[in-house]
């Protein structure tokens, strides 16, 4: 398997690229696992960590989108309040 952003050649129980210290990718770990039949536990490790670091991603991105709402409600309530008090 090569690295997906230099093409340098990964050995067979590494997650890192020795040549540009870059991260697999899921989609090359889980092919790395599909191709060997198990992953080295560092990998599963590295699998796990970036299944996290999505799920946090997902989270944050839902946390801000329930936000804009009512952002725009209070904005659209402060300019009908500030039209009412200078006229």
């Amino acid at each position: 398997m090569n690295c997906k952003y230099c093409g340098y050649p990964i050995p067979k129980a590494a997650a890192i690229c020795p040549h540009c210290k870059r991260m697999l990718t899921q989609e090359q770990l889980k092919q790395r696992k599909e191709m060997n039949g198990y992953m080295t536990p560092y990998a599963e490790r590295i699998e796990k960590l970036q299944y996290e670091m999505n799920k946090n991603n997902i989270e944050k991105n839902e946390q801000h989108i329930n936000i804009k709402p009512y952002a725009l409600i209070l904005i659209v309530l402060l300019i009908i309040i500030l039209i009412v008090w200078i006229f």
